[in-house]
């Protein structure tokens, strides 16, 4: 038997059994919800840092509403996150 997460080439995910395979299901989902939750607090926190970032080096105050944009693009650029249109909608 193998383990999710240890051994998951296709040739042992072959050889595996059915039993084996319905119960691996369930942690390589687990997995997969953990590793989405980690993406998600990453694109919060660097979405934050990159806001903070752009908004304490601009003074023009026409300018201050832009940190809300550059966050985005950052967040959009490393994380394969489709942005919003225009239009907000």
């Amino acid at each position: 038997m193998f383990e999710p997460g240890r051994d998951t080439s296709e040739a042992t995910l072959a050889d595996a059994g059915e039993t084996d395979l319905a119960t691996a299901a369930s942690a390589f989902t687990h997995i997969e919800f953990e590793v989405m939750a980690r993406k998600v607090l990453a694109a919060y926190h660097l979405g934050r840092k990159v806001f903070d970032r752009v908004q304490a080096a601009d003074s023009d105050r026409y300018r201050k509403r832009m940190p809300d944009k550059a966050a985005l693009r950052e967040v959009s650029l490393h994380f394969a996150v489709p942005r919003p249109p225009p239009d907000g909608g």
